[in-house]
């Protein structure tokens, strides 16, 4: 039996992101702003979503508290975002 496991990508168009690219250089100037607001308690920006939007999505995560939050484009916070994370 052959042990080669296949992952069929699901992404359409753009190409991931790097998880050590430079993840702020994709997003607007307002989600920047939050993004550092809210590194300042204890938030990391951890995923930016480009694909199938008009504008990129920043998910940011604490790993203290295993939540997930994201930030629009402009800059306005979603706090328990409805997406799934693999």
């Amino acid at each position: 039996m052959d042990d080669t496991v296949i992952h069929t990508e699901r992404r359409k168009g753009l190409p991931a992101l790097p998880s050590s690219y430079q993840l702020e250089k994709y997003l607007y100037l307002a989600q920047l702003l939050t993004v550092h607001q809210m590194e300042n308690f204890g938030w990391d920006l951890a995923i930016v979503r480009r694909n199938g939007r008009p504008r990129p999505l920043a998910l940011l995560k604490s790993y203290s508290q295993n939540k997930w939050m994201a930030i629009e484009a402009d800059g306005v916070v979603v706090e328990n975002p409805d997406i799934s994370i693999r």
